[in-house]
């Protein structure tokens, strides 16, 4: 859901007694799709693109810290920019979380199609 709502009596009484409503930032996918997608691909396969060469995520061995911190302050040696400044830190683990639990290759294997790109061992 994109929003939530605090019934907590603390939020109530802060409220006048109506409910606190809390936009909810958005999800992995969507930011994955705004701003990676072009080099990585929409399943995170990487491979030749406008902005060079995008490192196959499905098969990234980084731990969380080294992932959030290669997005955040970039490779640009290798091509991957910086995102310092454009998302928040909690923003930026939204991301980290997403390649490492959605996009990242599965043990045992995803058995459709579309989880297979970039998971054989030749991609």
């Amino acid at each position: 859901a994109d929003i939530a709502m605090d019934l907590s009596s603390d939020a109530l009484a802060a409220t006048g007694g109506r409910p606190k409503i809390k936009k909810m930032g958005p999800g992995g996918r969507q930011l994955f799709d705004r701003y990676c997608i072009l080099c990585h691909k929409y399943m995170g396969q990487g491979g030749h693109s406008e902005g060079g060469w995008g490192k196959n995520l499905r098969k990234t061995m980084l731990p969380r810290e080294a992932l959030f911190a290669t997005i955040k302050y970039g490779r640009t040696q290798l091509g991957m920019p910086a995102f310092e400044g454009d998302f928040t830190d909690a923003n930026l683990y939204v991301i980290t979380d997403f390649i490492l639990g959605e996009l990242r290759c599965k043990e045992p294997p995803e058995t459709s199609i579309e989880w297979e790109i970039g998971c054989k061992p030749n991609q």
